[in-house]
This record gives structure tokens, sequence and C-alpha cells, in this order.
């Protein structure tokens, strides 16, 4: 049994995964299509394919090149994937597959391939069914510019993508508050790490606490508040706290960084966590986000040690925290079992193999806001929506989970 993981290495997660699944003994392909231009990406990858592309010789004239870079282009591409459909038997995708069209999925399919499908955001995230679902559960919204992600052929680019994977993979992985269009049942995906891969350091400073936050989007993660939150608590409250925005710097760097911190803070706005709060909880840190315990049903384990703040609340609670040294001593001893207990790659990469063997594995969420409340009186919206609905309706999974009927003009 061989794995094929890619194509999009979102948080350093695809070496991780291979990594594990070696561990149990399972040889693993990685590839790529993204070259990632962020110093936080890990970007060990069997197969990264524009850095295939690259190698092309280049050489005049000019007009020969082009045509000679076009054939090189195939070439790669048809290599790599020949590669792995003859030696994989499991395809593990996160975000993208081989095809833009995603038509790889069906051909996968026929030829006897298991397929776990991963959404990780905003590549299944369509802005007005996440603004309406987060209504209904009074949170703060998400404030990204709105540019790009309102169009109707954006909305038609993550329908392709959730529906083609919810026809033909094996099982889904997915989030609660990306998952406003999905309609299969699903499985929860974690940001995760190799938990020895990390170094537990415990010792919390009484003074002047080192605060972390690492934005890898300033908009998305809430930087604004916790800004503000920091300023207020320096310059207005006299307390002594160092503050480290880490931005623009390699991954092995800010993972040192974020070894010497006492507190690090994660995201305001999505509820849940992303990467850095795994790695700062695998070290044994404090850890805030936006949690949403009370509000939003995330089905979060009851022993979740990340301590929940929004942007009404981040200045309070990070205020008290960083006075109540007994508070954080004691807290931040939770982090590392309960990294090693939910968020060790190691679990992913068994279930994944349970799933392919065809074990019953019971769904972690069984969505129902797209069947029974997003609604919408944009023409196009509707006709898209409509379109991959049927395209999914003689599935088995579709049959016993999405009750039919219309609501509004959406029919089902």
């Amino acid at each position: 049994m061989k794995v094929c993981v890619g194509l999009n290495s979102v948080a350093s997660i695809i070496p991780e995964i291979k990594s594990s699944f070696e561990k149990q003994g399972i040889a693993t392909i990685t590839v790529s299509r993204v070259e990632s231009q962020s110093v936080l990406i890990n970007n060990e990858i069997d197969f990264c394919i524009p850095t295939w592309k690259a190698r092309c010789p280049v050489f005049r004239p000019g007009r020969f090149y082009v045509r000679f870079k076009k054939w090189w282009d195939k070439k790669v591409e048809s290599f790599i994937w020949n590669k792995v459909l003859n030696e994989c038997d499991i395809f593990i995708f996160i975000v993208l597959s081989f095809k833009d069209d995603f038509s790889d999925l069906e051909e996968l399919v026929k030829r006897g391939k298991k397929i776990f499908f991963v959404f990780v955001g905003d590549d299944v995230r369509w802005y007005y069914a996440m603004k309406s679902e987060f209504s209904l559960y009074n949170l703060h919204p998400v404030e990204y510019g709105i540019d790009g992600i309102d169009s109707i052929q954006t909305l038609r680019s993550r329908l392709a993508r959730i529906r083609i994977a919810e026809k033909y993979a094996t099982a889904i992985f997915s989030r609660l508050d990306q998952a406003q269009l999905q309609l299969r049942p699903y499985y929860r995906w974690n940001m995760m790490v190799i938990p020895e891969n990390y170094n537990v350091v415990l010792n919390q400073r009484k003074k002047n606490p080192v605060i972390i936050h690492a934005p890898s989007n300033r908009s998305i993660k809430g930087t604004k508040y916790i800004l503000d939150a920091i300023n207020r608590i320096q310059n207005i409250d006299k307390i002594e706290i160092t503050f480290r925005l880490v931005e623009n710097i390699a991954h092995s760097e800010a993972l040192l960084m974020y070894e010497s911190a006492d507190i690090v803070i994660d995201q305001l706005l999505l509820p849940g966590t992303g990467k850095l709060a795994t790695e700062a909880l695998a070290m044994g840190k404090v850890v805030l986000s936006n949690m949403s315990y009370e509000k939003y049903p995330q089905k979060n384990p009851a022993e979740c040690p990340v301590i929940d703040v929004n942007p009404d609340t981040i200045y309070d609670v990070l205020k008290k925290i960083i006075i109540d040294f007994e508070f954080r001593s004691s807290h931040a001893a939770l982090g590392r079992k309960y990294v090693e207990t939910y968020l060790d790659v190691a679990l992913f990469c068994s279930k994944v193999l349970d799933l392919a063997t065809g074990k019953h594995i019971e769904y972690d969420y069984i969505p129902n806001f797209f069947r029974d409340c997003y609604n919408s009186d944009n023409s196009d919206e509707v006709q898209a929506i409509n379109h991959w609905t049927d395209f999914i309706k003689d599935t088995d999974w579709y049959k016993t989970f999405v009750k039919p009927g219309s609501r509004g003009d959406f029919i089902f």
C-alpha cells in the first residue's frame, strides 16, 4: 500500500503527514502544485510541480523555447501523474487535486483508488453563507475585503471543489466554520502536528511575560484588536509585558520564538484554531483563540485548554491572564497532553487507513445549514447552487442524509 498526499501544503501539513505514515510503515509520495512563497511554510515535497517545470532549459530562438516549454510542462505533469497513478492506492487531496476541474477524481475512482479530500478554509467558504450562519450564532463577522470573494465565479469554483469531492471521495475532512455549503457528512479536520517534534517549556515568567501573535493574514486573524489590547495593557495599565508580532521570518525561527513565549494568541474572528495554536499547545504555552464554546457547535473536547477570546473580550481576558501567574503556570501544563490526545497527525493517518479498508467510523458532523437555512435572492447564485446539487443527487449518502424537496428557489 502506498499513499499520495498533495497538492497544497497548507501550514506545512503535507511533510508531517508523510512522516507520520512512514513511521507506520506506509510508503508515501508527496506532491504540490504550489510553491509557497511564505517563509512559514515547509516546502519539503517529493514532487513540487512548479519547481520541476522551472528546470526546463532556456535557449534561443525564443519561439522554439516557448513551444518546448509547453511540451516540457505537459511532460512533467504527465510523468508525476502516471507515477502516482501506478504506485499509489490512497490519495489525500488538500485543497487541490491534479486537474483544475477535478476530473482526475472520477478517473481515480474508476481505477479503484481511495480518495480523501481535505477542505481547509477559503477554498470552500462562501462569504455570504458564512455571514448568514455566523449571524445565527451571534458571531463577530470576519473582516476581510470583499473584492474577489463575492463573485458568482468564486461561488462556482467553490461548489465545483465541494460537490466533485463529495461525489467521488471515500471521505471528506473539513471544519464547521467553513462548511456552510457542504451537504455530505464529514470528519473533523484539525491543524495537527507531530508532538515529539516540539520541546515542552513550561516555565512561565512571573514578571514581564512574553506574548506572541503570528498572523498569516492580519484581517482574518483579527490582529488589529490584539494590537489595541496590547497597547492598552502596556500604555494605559502600565503592565510590563513583551509583545512579539511574528511575521516574515522562517518557520524554524518562528518556532524558537513560540518556544520562548508564555502566552500565544491565535485568532479572534473565525471560531477554532490554526496551526499556531497547535504548535504552541505542544510546547506547553497558554493559548488564546476564538472558540465560542457556548455559541458555536464545533463539538470541541471538554478538556480543550484553549482560552476563548473574541474582539470584545480580548483585552479583559488577556489582562487577567497576564496578572494571574498561578493560573498561567497550571493551565500551560494542559496543552501537550491535549495535543497528544487529539491533534497528533498519527491520529489522522490512522483514521484514513481505517476508512480506506472499509472500517465504519461515525461522522463528526452531518451538515444541515445549507439544506435547511441558507437563502438567496440572486438568480445566478441559485442557478449555480441547483446545478451542483443536481450533480450529487445520485449518490447513496445524498439519498440517506439530504431530505428531498425545495426551499424557496433551491431544489434538493
